[in-house]
Parts: C-alpha cells; structure tokens; sequence
C-alpha cells in the first residue's frame, strides 16, 4: 500500500505489519458461516451396550424447514466406522435427536460422531468407557478459596461428607481414601492478561500422595494437607480422587480440586523490547484477590547472562537449570518499587548470548523473569512494550447500559476510537487527550449482541515526544451483551421425590409466555456426577463470544525516533503471524485401537445399563405450557431432570434434581462378569428410610433354583442378608431375581450377568472323504473337553476335495490387533475368500469387511504424502505402507470402491520411493508394473546390477514385475532357471517364502505348480506358527487366479439328527451347515452319502476348554507381577476383604532385542474390578505423574522420571474384567504397567494367568499362570 502526503511518501507491507492484538481478549468463534449447528448427548460416557441419545439444533439466517435432512456417521477409536452416512429427517423447529445403539463388545475408548448438515461438518467425541455409576453423593466446598488463615497445627484440613444417592446413610466403617496431587498455582488476571507471572528458571512445586481413613459419626471425613514453610508462601491447587466404598465394596468416585492462596500478592513481567544491547521489562506487583496494584513495594530485579550454547546439550531442562550452570554469570542486580500502574525497568548492557531478568518481591519469595536473547549475528528475539492498558467498567451489559472504557496516554497525544463486530466496524472517531487518564462512553446498542469489540490506538507527537514509550499504543477491550428477548426462562414443575417405579409429572412453562420445542430427559445422578456433565446451554452456544475479526496494520514500529540512531523493529514473541493464533480451537486426537475375540464376552447381558429415560423433540401450547407424564423403573438414587426447549432464535435449558426412593432401600450387588467354576456371594442389603419396616421376607431366584431369606428391620438399621452361589456351567447369560416383600413395601429386580471363561479358543479341523453310502457321525462326545455354549462349528459338504484350511482363515481373521499390516493381512485374505466359498453369508461378510478396512485405511491411517501410518495417528512405516497399498491395488482390480484420491496419493507415494533403499524396493517395482505405471529403467538396473545377489523370492517378484509389462516370455526365460521353493531362514521377519514364490509362479506362468502347491498347503494345515502376513499370502497363494476350478455337481446326501432323516442335495457343489448345536442339545447327527459320487466332508469347529494346562513360559521376553496396596506396600491378594484397593504391577522386559509390537493381556477374576480411575503406565526410572516429595522439598528431574516416549502405550483397550494394551517395548527397558483394582464381591474365583507377546515373532513371548483367590466380606 502506497501512501502519499504532499511530497512525503511511505509503503506499507501488509505482510509484515499487521498489529498482534493476542496480549488482549480478542478470543471467541470464528465460525462466520450462515449455519450453525449445536450437538450434544445426553451424558458424559456410555458403558458398551448402552442407547446414546444425540440432540442437535440447527439454525440459518435463511429460515429451514422442518424435516430437513442431515447425515451422521460414527466411528471407532480405530477408524472402523460402526454407522456410515445414516440421514435423520425428523425435525421440529430445527430441533432434531437420534439415537445410536452401542454393543457390548465395542471397543472403549475415544469415538467421533460427524454430523454432515447442509455442506457444513462437526464433530464430537463420544466417550464408551466400562465404567459403573456412583451410588454415593460425595460433598464438600470447591468454592471456598484457602489461605494462611486456614492452616492449622500446620495443616489445612479439608472437609467431605458422603451420603448414597438414594437417601440412605453411609455406613461409618465404609472406605475412605484421596488420591492427592498438589501443583504450584499459575498467577492469572484479568486486567493484565499480557503480564507472565511465572519465573521459567524455577521448577515448579508439586507431589503425589494417597491417604487413607474412616468417617466420624456424622458421616464426614478430613483430609489434612501438611503445609510446611516452604509451602507457605507458594499459591497451590489440590486435587484429589475421592474414592469411598459402599457396603457391597465397590467404590464411587469423583474428582475435587481446591484453590489455596497463601500469597495474595504475585511479580507480574510484560514481555520485553529489545533494542541489540539493550532491553526494557514493564513490571507490576498485583494483589490476585482484588486483581488490582500493589504500589510502594520495594522489589530486587536481577540480570543473569550465559554466553555459549552448548546449554542445548540439556534435555528438557536447560531453562529451569540456568541460574545454577557454571558458564551463568550475574551482570547486574538492583532494587525498584511497586507502582499503581506499570513500571519499565531498563537494562542497558546485555551479554551476548542468553540473558535472563528476573524480578521477586523477596518479602514472599514469589518472583517472575523473562529470556532476552542477544547475539551479534541472525535475527534477535523481540518483544513489544506496544500495549495499551484498556479497561471496561463491566463483565456484562445490558442493551441501552452506557459503558465506560478507561485508558491512559500522554497529554497531547491523538486517540483513535473504533467500536467494530464481526470484521466490521460500527464507528470511529479521533480525539485529542487533554489528560493522561482517559474515559470513553458507548453506548450499548442491540447490534452489539452478544459482543462487539472497542479498540483504541494513542499516537504521540513525533517532534517533541516526552516519554521513552513507543509512537504508537494500542489495546481492545470486549463489550459483552445479554439480550433477554433471546432467552428462555423455563419453569419446571414436579415432585423432588418419587418411589421406584413411579409416575412423574412434569409441568414446563417459560415466562416469557412463547411456544417452543422442547426435549426432556432424566439421568441417574452417578452417571453425571462421574464426569461433572453439564447442563446443555444452546443459548451459550448460539450467542457465544465471537472473536475480533478486524485486522489493523501500520508501519509505526518501524519509524526510527528522533531520540535513537536504532531502529526499534519490534517483532511479535510467542510465535505465529496474527491474533487468530491465540485464538481458541479444537483439534480431534486419533486413537489407536484394535478389535479382539480375547476381549470379547459370551453373552449380552447390559449388567450395568447407565439409566436414562428421554423424550425426544415435542412441542408446547401457544403460551408454552406443556405437560409430560415420565415412568420411572425400578431403581434407587437420584436422577437429574434436563429440559432443553427453543423457540425460533431463542434458548433455554433447566434442571432440576429429583430423589426416587422407599421407605426402604434395597440394594443388591453381584460381580460384573462371571466364569464358569466361580463361586459368589450376593449381598442384598437393607436400608431403612423410614424406622419401623418390621419383617420382611428376600426371596432369590437363579439358575432354576430359589432361595428364602427372612429379616427383621427394626430400629432403623440397615441389614444385610448373603446368598451363597455358583456359577452356571456354560457360557452365555444369566439373570439373579430379587423378590422384596414387607408390610410396608415390595420390591422387584433383576441382575443380568454374562457367564464367560477364563480360558482361550482352541481350533479343530477335519477333512474326509464318503464313498457311496458312506456315513459321518457327528455327536456330543465330539465337544466333550469344551463348555456349553462356546462351540462354534460349521461343517460343509462338497463334491470336490476343499483345501481344508478353515482353522488358519479363521485364526487369520480373529487375530486380535489392528496395526496397518495385521488389518491389511485381514483385508488380502478376504479378498480371496471368495474363490473358496459358494456360501452367500461368507461372501457377504467378505464384502462387508473388505469394505471396512478399505475405510479404516482412508480415514483412519492414510497421511498427507500418500504413505500410512502403522497405528492410526503414528507416524509413516514403509514396508506396512507398501503392503497396505498392494491391498488397495488388488481390491481395486476385484470391482471395490478404492476412494480416488486415497488412490492416487497412495499410487504418488509409491512412485516417489521407487529408488529408495528402506523400503521392499522390488514389491514397489511390482506394484508399479501392475497398476501399469512401471518405472522400467529402476527395474533394469535392479535386474542388471543386483539380480545375482538378491533372494530367490525377491528374483521371481522381479520376474513377475516384468511380466506385468508384458515382457512374459523375458519372464519365464528366467524363472526356469529358479527353484521353485525357498530356504525357510530362522530368525526371519516372515519366514515362509514359498507361498510369495507360488503367487509369482502364478503370475508368470498363468497356472501353479503342483508340488509348490501342496508344499504350500501342507504348511496351511500345519500346527506352525505364522504371522498374519504369512497366513494372508497362503490363502492368496491357495486361492488365486492360478487355482484350477473344481467341477461343482450337485451330490444328494441324507442328514438324520436323532434319527430323523431328511433327503438333501448340494446347491453348486457345496452345502453348510452353522453351529449345529451339538453338544448343548445332546444331538447325534449322521450324514450318509446317497450319491454315486465321492462326497467330501470338512468339519471345523472352535470352543473353549473345560481345562486349560497353565504353564509358566518364557521366551525371550519376561514378565513379573506383584501386587501392592496404595501406599506401595506389597501384599498377598488370595485372601482380601471386599472394599480394598490395591494394585497389580506387571512388569515386562526384552532381552538383547527391539520390538515396536508387544501386547498384554490380563483378565480379573469376579470377584475383582477395575477401579473407576484408569490404569497408570510407566517406564522403570519414573512414574507418569510426579511421585511425592518429601519435606516438601522440590523435586529435580530425576524425582519426576523420564517423561520420554518410552512410556507410550499404542493403545489400551479396557472391559468389564479384562483389559490389553499395545506398547513398544526397547532392549534393556523394563515396561511397568499399574492396573488400579478393588475387590469387590466375597467368594472363590481363579486369577487368569498374564500373556504378553511379540504380535510378530513368536520366539517372544511369556505367560504367567494363575491362581486361585479368595474375596472375603
């Protein structure tokens, strides 16, 4: 931009001088898009298996129209998508919900709902987390702010009151304990958003700790802080998982954060200005109560320099270690004072290299400090002294309130006034300051909602300038409005109480008298209270802050003063190129996940159903009155009552709390899971609301049998009745009835539990081969060393010999993890699966899973250059990539829809690494000549200058490459001279190469060779180990093109079951039969052959066994386990007393070797569960989080451990009794995994032996047997 003034001229470069605003509250959306759209669930988690309820409010400045269209889709922590594209049309006003419908053997963890509305996508994070509601209430007061005042003894105590939700009293010997972390509290104002009020060099004060107790006769408990001296003076945050336990012994849990301020006043540091050797802090001492200035405080200011850089050498603490290095010296040290507005402090010999200037107010020891880097070559850091001090007189104002906004500038100087919203400006005027404290009125208009911005910039006269302050200061302040004509002020009216079971009705109104669209919505209170969910507020939303959207530029930090021969060319520290980048935002985390049969429960049983009735969108009279009648089920506690309701472009939201409760409470507890062998105990207990219950009779219904308990309830105490039990001996479901019966109150429920077993799924496959008139029999005595209920069987019948290799597809497609080569194996074999069945369910569900992967594949683990990545949101891995790709290019040729541009970004990858030597270089060649894109000069200087040296699989790859060119006979010319099998080479990565060497066989030679053929299937029948990718290469091998079609005749056979024949024919050469049922049913079944052809039989089946040989094994990786209470004293868990927490720590560790790929399995036994908090994991040498610190000591970085990578887990995947997780694990490094458990519910179980494993080498891996353990009550 060129500017003119008679014969002066100047140029502005918009790149590069547009004011930074990010010191001030400019901050809100930036979404200036016609359409908005509002989404949110009906609580803060889900258990799997639960019904998610999801509400959304869409609005326009062009009116809608009801039952306008959307789409949703819902993804998993591992990309799959569970619900692709589903369109919801039902809308009322804009106002629409839907419900999903989670599983029981979902993953847990993080999952994305995207919702495509009208060209326009969010997204939301959906929580499916194995988690049970609280049955208790626990209180206290966050809100109390804690001071010196407070501590006592040397202590501040902090006080908790517990009560059950339903009413009831809390037993004074229940459990108590805090999971404490104590952090050193970060100084924030308001008023001076631009000051830092830390010091950089410091490390900051924090420590761990656990405390333990029982309650007092009120119910309360005290948690008492030790407040030594050197936490005194320091500003903290306490937060602590409560955790107390119920008479059954599991706990409820929430989470308390306290603010202690044992310093009222805090060293404020603006960042710095800079010009070479000198360099200028403005300064303030704020009292944080009154978020004003303290002046007349004398202060000591210290210059600190190091001159060389080998400080880099530091690993992550080279700041915090400044002051003490040897190469540190003090340039310069002095005293200043406080003032009632911002001080400059001056210094003006700066070290080259590193200076540091600190300031502490040395009466508290609280002190803040900046960096100042000075160096005589490359560009120098700078700062800004640039900001304007600008205030409103309110938070919040009303439309025709007159506000108030106070700066100050020098006497002379030329203001200029802008009142902007939404990138425009509303006004602007110039003023002339007559005085140095300034005011300006605005007046509050209806276009301000819900805010608009006043920005002010000072100008002082450049001749005869007064003051060292830079030409030009600028600020902008923020004019937040309410408007009450957008509001909906809901009036709930209903009973605060209810019996279980009951009839609510529900009076809504608004006072404004308008029609609206409402919803309404009641959650148990455990539920919300586990996660502080929050009410819906879609006037918040809909009126939310908006950011300051006006961009200011000018040259004024440019002009060289009249007092300097320097330029001042004040750049902005922090980074970033403008405001925006201070400017709120959310990003969306992939997550690593995987899917696995070992985590996967027998059964569907909801054990624990997260209780929430919701009415969907409904609408009120024209006065907005409306009614609801609710029916409340049978259930004790409290639930929370949401009522969300609009009407056009007004909001509302309310809640209120309502108790549903008896005159007695009746709670009944059994484990979560069960295992066939357990024996339990249920507990049923007695909570008297009301004194004289009187006798009462508990009868039990289970497992066909039922049991009669009578109790007396006299005086107002609770009583608890145990009913001894044993788990059923098959796997599935099952349900306990509870039949409550006084003078006074009946009660009805029902516990549903899912039987499953500790032990894994062993496979068994069969072929053979009927003669004419022929007979196989099938009977129970075929499953007798397996439990009811988890056979899988099919059979199939067929007129040619099959290959017999069920027991390696379905190990292959039950493999439990999904890395990028594990889910492209999956997707390779699927793909031929096709030539091997004729059943439609089994080519269907190949469709269906190869279309899964190839989804998985673009949404969850593609990156931007084309290659993938090996967990979804990892980083690049080539020869996965490489092997992913092939997938992609093979299931393209088969018909599949391969999204384009997740094709050609993978087909510009692939020729971008031709010539690179750390990836499969040939398979890339290959690739390249099959998708007709060869890069044939590579491929002659491979053949030309490596052929000789490379293996014999990688030669007929090659070979195969060129005949993809249509160079066939060059090709078989060549592969005459190969072997036709290869070397099996111990140790390898893949260790087969035979079923490659067929495939490429097949492609030359347009057939297979027999003997390749039945070497390779006799290794597909074998016992051996292999890794997915060598099974997905022998189902291609064995399955492709090259495989001569077998004649398919439709053969009669006769099926009797039990004597009961039927005459049966074979449809295209095949028949199936599906989990016939056998042993649980006790059914013979023959197939006789009535043919006059041979009729070929394979019979697979998988279960699991009645007993299963533990052994203790180690191979190349180890693995320990210990367990500990919460202080970390070590204990014996085969007799514990339901309600202790305590924690499993399993450690494992490589010997001599690497592995990115190790997994770990642990099942609980039922009478454990996992604590509510999620299990910590570390590396040996530190914890996650800061471990105590003694004396109150400061911990150094040693104490607080190594916070690298090694810690990382890929992914952990937690159930109701069972959780994996999926690390890298390096030579020499001990992988420490802390699981938090409770035991819960008395009885005798059998603690599941530990497995950890290489997922692709099985010469590493290590179990650790079980044993039998004992929770008493």
């Amino acid at each position: 931009m060129l500017v003119k003034s008679g014969n002066e001229f100047n140029v502005l470069y918009l790149a590069g001088s547009k004011i930074n605003y990010s010191d001030f509250d400019i901050g809100g959306s930036l979404d200036g898009s016609d359409l908005k759209l509002y989404a949110y669930t009906d609580k803060g988690y889900y258990r799997p298996g639960d019904e998610i309820n999801v509400s959304l409010i869409a609005r326009s400045k062009e009116k809608m129209n009801d039952n306008q269209p959307f789409e949703y889709s819902f993804t998993g922590p591992d990309g799959s998508t569970k619900i692709n594209n589903e369109i919801v049309k039902e809308s009322k006003n804009g106002f629409y919900t839907f419900k999903i419908k989670t599983d029981m053997n979902d993953l847990t963890g993080a999952w994305t709902l995207s919702i495509k509305f009208g060209g326009k996508e969010i997204t939301q994070k959906v929580f499916i987390e194995s988690k049970i509601a609280n049955t208790i209430a626990i209180e206290t007061d966050e809100d109390k702010i804690y001071s010196k005042a407070d501590i006592k003894n040397g202590a501040i105590d902090f006080k908790f009151s517990f009560k059950y939700l339903s009413g009831a009293k809390v037993d004074k010997d229940s459990n108590v304990n805090f999971d404490y972390s104590v952090i050193e509290r970060e100084t924030k104002s308001k008023k001076y958003k631009e000051y830092i009020f830390s010091n950089p060099s410091n490390y900051k004060y924090q420590f761990r700790n656990f405390a333990e107790t029982k309650m007092d006769d009120t119910g309360e408990v005290s948690l008492a802080l030790e407040m030594p001296d050197a936490l005194q003076n320091k500003n903290l945050y306490l937060s602590t998982i409560v955790n107390v336990s119920d008479t059954n012994g599991r706990y409820s849990t929430e989470t308390k954060v306290f603010e202690i301020i044992n310093r009222e006043n805090s060293v404020g540091v603006q960042k710095v200005s800079q010009n070479d050797n000198e360099a200028s802090v403005k300064y303030i001492l704020l009292n944080e109560k009154t978020d004003s200035l303290v002046a007349g405080k004398k202060l000591k200011y210290r210059v600190y320099n190091k001159e060389f850089n080998w400080w880099y050498d530091y690993y992550n603490d080279d700041e915090k270690s400044f002051k003490e290095n040897i190469e540190t010296v003090l340039l310069e040290e002095g005293e200043i004072t406080s003032g009632s507005s911002p001080e400059l402090l001056k210094v003006t010999k700066l070290g080259n290299g590193t200076n540091f200037i600190e300031i502490e107010d040395e009466e508290t020891g609280h002190s803040s400090g900046v960096f100042v880097y000075n160096y005589h070559y490359g560009d120098k850091k700078h700062g800004t002294i640039e900001n304007l001090n600008i205030t409103a007189d309110k938070e919040k104002y009303n439309i025709g309130d007159i506000a108030k906004i106070k700066y100050s500038g020098a006497v002379g100087s030329k203001a200029l006034i802008t009142i902007e919203k939404d990138g425009k400006i509303i006004k602007e005027y110039w003023k002339t300051l007559t005085v140095k404290d300034n005011e300006e009125t605005v007046v509050i208009e209806k276009d301000f909602f819900p805010n608009a911005y006043v920005s002010i910039s000072v100008f002082q006269k450049y001749v005869d300038k007064q003051n060292d302050r830079p030409l030009r200061l600028y600020g902008s302040v923020p004019l937040m409005v309410d408007d009450k004509t957008k509001m909906l002020t809901l009036q709930v009216d209903t009973k605060s109480e209810v019996l279980p079971g009951g009839d609510l009705k529900i009076k809504l109104s608004n006072k404004e008298n308008k029609k609206m669209y409402y919803e309404v919505f009641l959650v148990d209170e455990g539920i919300l209270r586990m996660t502080d969910y929050a009410k819906p507020d879609p006037y918040k939303f809909f009126y939310e802050k908006r950011a300051k959207l006006v961009q200011s530029y000018d040259n004024f930090s440019n002009i060289i003063e009249r007092y300097s021969d320097k330029v001042a060319n004040r750049l902005k520290t922090g980074g970033g190129d403008s405001e925006e980048d201070a400017l709120d935002s959310s990003m969306v985390a992939k997550s690593a996940a995987y899917e696995k049969e070992d985590m996967q429960l027998f059964g569907d049983a909801q054990r624990f159903a997260n209780l929430t009735i919701f009415r969907g969108v409904a609408e009120s009279d024209a006065n907005g009155n409306a009614t609801v009648d609710v029916k409340l089920p049978n259930f004790f506690g409290k639930m929370r009552l949401f009522v969300v309701a609009v009407s056009d472009e007004s909001y509302g939201s309310a809640e209120k709390s309502i108790s549903v409760k008896a005159p007695v409470i009746v709670e009944t507890s059994a484990p979560r899971v069960l295992k066939v062998g357990d024996k339990f105990t249920v507990p049923v207990t007695l909570f008297p609301i009301e004194k004289a219950i009187g006798n009462s009779e508990i009868t039990l219904t289970y497992n066909g049998k039922t049991y009669n308990k009578k109790v007396n309830v006299k005086d107002g105490k609770s009583e608890k009745v145990l009913f001894e039990l044993e788990a059923p001996t098959t796997v599935g479901t099952t349900k306990i009835d509870i039949d409550f019966k006084s003078s006074k109150y009946s009660y009805k429920d029902t516990i549903n539990l899912n039987i499953d077993t500790n032990y894994p799924y062993q496979y068994n496959e069969k072929s053979i081969v009927l003669e004419p008139n022929q007979e196989f029999t099938l009977s129970a005595s075929e499953y007798k060393d397996f439990i009811n209920g988890s056979v899988k069987s099919k059979l199939t019948l067929s007129s040619y010999q099959k290959l017999g290799i069920e027991k390696l597809i379905k190990s292959l497609l039950d493999y439990p993890y999904i890395c990028l080569e594990q889910i492209s194996s999956k997707g390779m074999a699927m793909l031929y699966i096709d030539n091997l069945t004729t059943d439609p369910i089994e080519k269907n569900d190949a469709k269906n899973e190869i279309n899964a992967i190839i989804g998985k594949l673009n949404n969850n683990y593609q990156l931007r250059n084309g290659a993938f990545a090996y967990w979804p949101g990892s980083q690049e891995e080539g020869i996965s990539t490489v092997y992913a790709i092939r997938f992609l290019i093979e299931a393209k040729e088969k018909g599949y829809y391969v999204p384009e541009t997740m094709f050609e970004n993978a087909k510009a990858y692939l020729n971008s690494i031709a010539m690179r030597t750390d990836v499969p270089k040939i398979e890339v060649l290959y690739l390249l000549a099959a998708i007709g894109d060869p890069n044939v000069s590579e491929m002659n200087i491979v053949f030309d200058r490596y052929y000789k040296n490379i293996s014999v699989v990688e030669k007929w790859r090659l070979l195969a490459a060129y005949s993809k060119i249509g160079e066939k006979d060059f090709a078989r010319k060549e592969a005459d001279k190969l072997p036709r099998k290869a070397e099996r080479k111990d140790g390898s990565y893949y260790a087969d190469d035979n079923a490659e060497i067929l495939k490429y066989y097949t492609v030359i030679y347009g057939t297979a060779d027999a003997e390749l053929y039945n070497s390779v299937l006799a290794m597909a029948k074998s016992d051996a180990w292999l890794t997915t990718y060598e099974k997905a290469n022998i189902v291609q091998a064995l399955a492709g093109d090259g495989k001569v079609s077998p004649e398919r005749k439709n053969l009669s056979f006769k099926l009797i079951v039990d004597g009961k024949e039927q005459n049966l024919e074979l449809k295209d050469g095949e028949y199936t039969f599906r989990n016939l049922g056998i042993k649980e049913n006790a059914k013979k079944i023959v197939i006789k052959n009535t043919s006059s052809s041979k009729l070929y039989v394979n019979s697979f089946y998988k279960g699991k066994p009645v007993k299963y040989d533990e052994k203790d094994e180690s191979k190349n990786i180890t693995i320990t386990r210990k367990f500990v209470d919460m202080a970390g004293k070590e204990i014996d868990v085969k007799n514990l007393k339901a309600g202790t927490r305590f924690k499993m720590i399993l450690t494992s560790k490589l010997a001599n070797a690497d592995s990115p790929d190790i997994s770990l399995l642990q099942i609980l036994p039922s009478g454990w569960e996992f604590d509510n908090t999620q299990a910590n994991v570390q590396s040996a040498g530190g914890d996650m989080i800061p471990v105590p610190v003694s004396d109150a000591e400061e911990a150094d970085s040693e104490e607080y451990g190594d916070s690298s990578s090694s810690n990382a887990v890929n992914y952990v995947d937690m159930k109701d009794d069972r959780v994996a997780y999926f690390y890298p694990l390096y030579s020499g490094e001990d992988k420490v995994i802390e699981i938090n458990l409770i035991a819960v519910t008395p009885g005798t179980y059998r603690l599941p032996g530990t497995k950890v494993e290489s997922m692709y080498n099985n010469n590493y891996r290590a179990y650790l047997k079980g044993f039998e353990v004992k929770v008493k009550e």
